[in-house]
């Protein structure tokens, strides 16, 4: 009886071991599904230069939680003859926002500087876009 009390016991243990696995599994981030859907989101006239993450306290304020929080910051650039390249930047916002496998995780994303230079006699918009991610 004592033995079978033991089993018993230890297989609960497994089991409530188990069950953190399944719920950490389920509840993973996964960056190569981020990096896809941001990929999918891209519109034409807009290519990006940097992508940095912060999990550390942010200087920037989450504008939900008005406190620090993780963020991605998305530095790119907007060219394009027919269109002005900060409705380019604008229409890229707006397709991040209404990609849920990209927006998903996300509480707001909103445009942080964006400045016009001249590369190679072409003029083009500098930008720099930050995705706050919701709290845990």
């Amino acid at each position: 009886k004592e033995e079978t009390e033991k089993l018993k016991t230890q297989a609960d243990i497994m089991n409530k071991k188990v069950g953190a696995i399944n719920e950490l599994m389920v509840k993973r981030f996964s960056w190569e599904k981020k990096l896809n859907a941001l990929s999918d989101s891209m519109i034409p006239g807009i290519w990006l230069t940097e992508l940095e993450y912060n999990e550390k306290i942010a200087e920037i304020p989450n504008p939900v939680t008005a406190g620090p929080s993780r963020y991605l910051i998305l530095s790119g650039a907007a060219s394009s003859m027919s269109e002005e390249g900060t409705a380019l930047v604008g229409r890229f916002i707006k397709s991040l926002k209404d990609d849920p496998a990209f927006y998903s995780d996300f509480s707001d994303i909103e445009l942080g500087t964006i400045r016009r230079e001249k590369e190679l006699e072409q003029e083009i918009m500098t930008f720099k876009i930050t995705c706050f991610f919701k709290t845990r």
